[in-house]
This record gives C-alpha cells, sequence and structure tokens, in this order.
C-alpha cells in the first residue's frame, strides 16, 4: 500500500487537518483494543485486519526539515486484538520514537493562525 503524503512546511491544509483527526480518532477507539472481542472465524479476523489496512493506509507529513511518518497496526488472534500507532519523528538524521502528541501538537498549531 501506499504511502499519503502532506507538506505541512507552510500551513496545514484541510486534507492534512482531516487526515490527522482521522488518524486521532482510529487511535482513540482502538487504544483499548485489548478488551475488543476478535472474530470468531479465522476469515472474519483476517477480513477485518484487511479492511483495517485499507482504511488507515501510511501517513507522512513533512514539517520543514522533520518528517514525521505515521504507521497503525491491527491484528487479531483467535483470544486477543492488538493495536499498535508508531509515529517515527526524523529530524536531522536522528529518528525518534513518539507518541500522538506530536499529531495533537500540529493540530493545536493550526490553531493558532
Amino acid at each position: 500500500m501506499r504511502t499519503k503524503t502532506y507538506n505541512i512546511t507552510k500551513r496545514l491544509s484541510i486534507q492534512a487537518k482531516a487526515q490527522i483527526r482521522r488518524i486521532l480518532k482510529v487511535h482513540d477507539k482502538y487504544k483499548n483494543a485489548y478488551f475488543m472481542v476478535p472474530g470468531f472465524s479465522s476469515d472474519n479476523r483476517r477480513n477485518r485486519e484487511k479492511k483495517f489496512v485499507e482504511q488507515n493506509p501510511d501517513m507522512t507529513f513533512i514539517d520543514g526539515d522533520r518528517i514525521i511518518d505515521v504507521r497503525m497496526s491491527y491484528h487479531e488472534s483467535a483470544r486477543n486484538v492488538y493495536y499498535k500507532i508508531y509515529v517515527l519523528v526524523t529530524q536531522n538524521g536522528k529518528q525518534e520514537r513518539k507518541d500522538v502528541r506530536v499529531l495533537r501538537r500540529l493540530l493545536q498549531r493550526s490553531h493558532k493562525f
């Protein structure tokens, strides 16, 4: 699946804002995935995983010299549902793993203007 890229160096576009809001909404829904009930059949579980991947492509936000990569992972086993979000920030050749607060700060920054 292709990664969608948004350049938010000068301003946060309407499309980029919508994607960040969507990512945060999905994260809020699945952050307690441990308590969710997996599908009863393996076919059902695989279809749910496939649907999640299709609806949540990888995103890259370019903010000046900072690159923010967002990846979401969803997996169902016979007993559990697993969800993880990866927010990787690359700046000056150094990559750090962050959490969703980076995305929330991007939205807050756009409201100041």
